[in-house]
């Protein structure tokens, strides 16, 4: 028993500490970056545990967000936002996903690759990073996780004023909140050759 040894995979264990001839604790070693199944051995003077599913530990890393859809919406929330990455599974359930460190009104974990959130409400011009947090850590802030906040546009001014009945008419429209995903109607039809 006091002699005992455990590894994880091939790297040892820490702190080893066996009270008895069917129970040990080990702390585990560092795996690096990423996920990892390690099978975990006990070896004393009479040789070493046999692998098997029983004995697995598995290395979680911190998830990552590597794109969220859409990346923009209004500044009293409520967008269903479709987060893609990877170590999902476990996110925290109250506190798992955030905006600008803000937690989202809601979210499911659809996979471990794939969460549905609400954005929460935010100030406008916001850009806010979605992270993930899971048991293991929180995801890193990068450009793939923004989701800006548009206030509502406004309109101040059309010109011309006047147009034929046949459209046609190239029209300059003067205002606030416009963004290069902006529509444009007139209307209940849509202008085309939309240019924000």
């Amino acid at each position: 028993v006091g002699s005992s040894t455990v590894a994880f995979g091939g790297s040892a264990g820490t702190s080893v500490s066996c009270t008895s001839t069917t129970s040990c604790t080990a702390t585990s070693p560092g795996q690096g970056a990423g996920a990892a199944v390690a099978d975990v051995t006990v070896t004393t003077p009479g040789g070493t545990s046999t692998t098997g599913s029983a004995d697995q530990f598995t290395y979680e890393g911190a998830p990552s967000v590597t794109a969220v859809s859409p990346a923009a919406g209004p500044v009293a929330g409520g967008t269903a936002v479709a987060i893609t990455g990877a170590g999902f599974a476990d996110a925290i359930l109250t506190t798992g996903v955030e905006f600008a460190g803000t937690s989202a009104g809601a979210f499911t974990i659809n996979s471990d690759t794939s969460i549905t959130a609400t954005s929460p409400p935010q100030a406008a011009g916001t850009v806010a990073d979605i992270t993930v947090t899971n048991e293991t850590g929180m995801s890193t802030a990068s450009s793939a996780d923004h989701f800006s906040y548009d206030a509502v546009p406004t309109v101040s001014a059309v010109a011309p004023a006047v147009g034929t009945t046949n459209g046609g008419d190239v029209v300059t429209i003067t205002g606030t909140g416009f963004v290069g995903s902006s529509t444009v109607a007139f209307g209940g039809s849509a202008g085309t050759s939309v240019s924000c």
